[in-house]
């Protein structure tokens, strides 16, 4: 069977080669990425006080809650939950 030469350069294609982007792009997307999540965290860190400050009003302890566990063969592990 014979394959076309449309066929044996699909062949060839990897998905690396679709989605390479240039250096300077990946910069862009990086800074992009970069600003979106520290804009992101500062509009939502009230909200994220709020919360912890509505935690400890109406438990009275600490907003982040850990215990002691024992695991298999008597292994002591911390576990840590915000509490949410």
């Amino acid at each position: 069977m014979d394959l076309t030469q449309e066929q044996t350069d699909m062949k060839e294609t990897t998905p690396s080669d679709i989605y390479c982007i240039s250096p300077f792009a990946a910069g862009v997307k990086r800074l992009f990425d970069i600003v979106v999540s520290l804009v992101g965290m500062v509009v939502l860190s009230p909200l994220y006080v709020w919360i912890s400050l509505k935690i400890k009003k109406e438990d009275g302890g600490p907003v982040i809650f850990s215990q002691e566990r024992i695991g298999l063969g008597g292994n002591r592990l911390r576990y840590t939950s915000s509490g949410l």
